[in-house]
């Protein structure tokens, strides 16, 4: 019988909504979403949009697991979204840290909610090459 990969990831997430917490929540999960997707997390007996914002190793963060003083749940994110690529999340993490608001607050005002409402229809095709000649990103 083959060995199951037990690989674990914590997955931090920040709500898409108009006025989203400041702060992200996280979650145990085996799969591994791209940073900057979108997901359902599981907030208080629901499934609300989020997006990925962080990725870590449990075992390279035992110690801060150890000291929370909250527990982590377990999130099923094996359906995530890609909807931006590495350059649009940089520069919204960057929005959310001027503005003092949290990222998915600054994704919902960003983003068309059209993309939100069914982010299943919705196909993401990275550029390689820069829009405007002359400007390298």
């Amino acid at each position: 019988m083959p060995k199951k990969d037990a690989t674990v990831y914590i997955i931090d997430v920040s709500p898409i909504s108009a006025i989203g917490l400041r702060e992200n929540l996280s979650y145990f999960s085996k799969e591994k979403p791209v940073i900057g997707s979108l997901v359902y997390a599981p907030i208080r007996k629901q499934e609300v949009l989020s997006v990925v914002t962080n990725i870590k190793s449990p075992t390279e963060h035992k110690s801060e697991l150890r000291s929370a003083s909250f527990s982590i749940k377990k999130g099923d994110f094996s359906n995530w979204y890609q909807i931006a690529d590495q350059r649009i999340f940089s520069a919204v993490e960057k929005i959310s840290q001027i503005h003092c608001s949290s990222v998915g607050s600054v994704m919902n005002n960003l983003i068309p909610n059209f993309v939100f409402e069914d982010p299943e229809t919705f196909t993401f095709t990275p550029q390689k090459e820069p829009l405007v000649e002359g400007i390298s990103v």
